[in-house]
């Protein structure tokens, strides 16, 4: 008996010790002495943000902003802040945020990671279906690009150039999704604009298609296939078609243009059929979604 007392003692004031340890570490964590100085303050709410204490760490970098107007300290602050909304998902704020970091301290040292993180706070407030507004897609590329031109040897350019690829294919299917609702009523001039659209602006996203062969047979069904659909697209056949038929026919031949081109029948209106083989040639199907991206952004950010 006594040996079990003595073992339940000894279990008693080891737990004691650990809840002592921990609510002197706790207390330490979010104490910090009277008056403190701009570093003090900067450091208590560093440690506090590694903790993942959001909050609170919060409330001590705006006294640090409020208390220290001049201190050096006060851009990393702004840093941290933006940080902290990024970690906490609240997109609107961190854009405001990093957008008025980069607006003040354009060449601060980690304004690679600043911009990348800005693009993405973007991307992250676009819907995950192209029939919602995408009014928030052009900033996002325009900070995307910019990403890319101001740091061609950032560590994050293969992850700025896959979510700026998704921003373009979301917006093809826009394009594709309003012209189809045209096809489908019957109306392929209301169409038009949005069919040249997505071989303009957006046939680089197709998938490089193989060489043409030296056959004869073959590049007549292709073109033949090229005329038939400049006709379908076009209100003014003597004008439109000849440019329509120079671009995809012509001797600097696009060819994801011409492939697009290529999957359309010759049919008075396109029927439903040959919408979905235009989709195909798009590669819609196979395209990784917003929310897969979003899944796996834990190995692309820092």
């Amino acid at each position: 008996m006594d040996l079990i007392k003595a073992h339940q003692l000894k279990t008693f004031g080891f737990g004691i010790g650990v809840f002592l340890l921990f609510n002197t570490s706790c207390q330490s964590l979010h104490s910090l002495k009277k008056n403190p100085s701009d570093k003090e303050l900067f450091q208590h709410a560093t440690k506090l943000k590694e903790k993942l204490y959001y909050k609170e760490a919060l409330t001590y970098f705006q006294q640090l902003k409020t208390r220290f107007l001049y201190s050096r300290l006060v851009k990393e602050a702004d840093l941290a802040i933006a940080d902290i909304y990024f970690a906490q998902k609240e997109w609107n704020k961190a854009t405001r945020t990093y957008g008025h970091f980069l607006e003040l301290h354009p060449l601060h040292p980690q304004a690679d990671r600043v911009l990348f993180h800005l693009s993405l706070s973007y991307f992250h407030q676009l819907p995950l279906t192209e029939d919602r507004d995408l009014s928030l897609s052009k900033k996002a590329l325009v900070h995307f690009n910019k990403h890319l031109k101001l740091f061609p040897n950032s560590i994050y350019q293969s992850a700025v150039k896959k979510y700026k690829q998704e921003v373009l294919y979301l917006l093809a299917r826009q394009q594709w999704m309003i012209a189809r609702f045209h096809l489908h009523q019957n109306k392929p001039h209301s169409a038009r604009p949005y069919m040249l659209n997505l071989i303009k602006d957006y046939a680089f996203l197709l998938p490089p298609s193989e060489p043409r062969r030296k056959n004869k047979n073959s590049d007549q069904q292709i073109e033949k296939a090229a005329a038939n659909f400049c006709k379908q697209m076009t209100e003014k056949p003597n004008n439109d078609k000849k440019t329509c038929l120079k671009f995809v026919t012509g001797q600097k031949i696009n060819p994801s243009a011409l492939s697009f081109c290529a999957q359309l029948k010759t049919s008075s209106y396109f029927k439903e059929e040959d919408k979905f083989k235009c989709l195909k040639s798009l590669n819609v199907s196979k395209l990784p979604s917003l929310k897969s991206l979003k899944s796996q952004e834990g190995l692309l950010l820092p």
